[in-house]
């Protein structure tokens, strides 16, 4: 776009400020609304955010595409991996995390060589819509792996430490009428009051 180093790096940093500002009102989005819904949002709103990369007539759209779309967008996903992950896996849910985490630095190894043949051979904007098609390919990964159980007991031996906590906080109940989403904390809360 021939536009100055400063105004080559807005994107990353509007980026950054977003996720931070963020990053409470989606955690506590998760606290109301089921990690399904929201890891789905989070995948359209990336793909979303890479169209807009592609049709950018100039830098621009490509602020708006990472300070909005990106960043809320990478956001929902990465608090998602962590709500789902202990709504569904109690008692062996370090093993869960530690295996999804592994992602971002597998992702990062072979991401960045492919987008850089990408860019090299078909250009940034087609790289853009081959990560498009990735975000979207995502939606059927999110649904395949938050399809778990309704209710998730925990392991014998966090058993213990669940019960303390339950004297502490409300205990998420499942919905009988559900259809094998879990209820977030902020929906029990509303059950157990009513």
């Amino acid at each position: 776009f021939g536009i100055s180093r400063t105004l080559a790096v807005t994107p990353w940093t509007m980026f950054l400020l977003v996720t931070a500002l963020a990053s409470p009102l989606l955690g506590r989005a998760y606290d109301e609304f089921a990690d399904r819904d929201l890891l789905t949002a989070s995948m359209v709103l990336l793909a979303a955010g890479w169209l807009a990369v592609y049709l950018a007539p100039d830098i621009s759209l490509i602020i708006v595409a990472y300070a909005a779309l990106h960043a809320i967008g990478l956001q929902l996903a990465f608090l998602g991996v962590s709500t789902a992950i202990a709504r569904r896996y109690a008692g062996m849910s370090g093993l869960a995390l530690g295996i999804a985490y592994a992602g971002p630095g597998i992702g990062v190894a072979i991401g960045l060589p492919v987008a850089a043949s990408l860019i090299e051979g078909a250009g940034w904007r087609s790289a853009s819509l081959a990560f498009m098609a990735s975000c979207l390919i995502g939606v059927a990964f999110v649904w395949m792996m938050t399809s778990g159980p309704k209710v998730v007991v925990p392991a014998p031996s966090t058993r213990r430490s669940t019960e303390r906590a339950a004297a502490v906080r409300p205990r998420l109940v499942a919905d009988p009428q559900s259809l094998g989403e879990p209820l977030s904390a902020g929906q029990a809360t509303r059950r157990a009051a009513e």
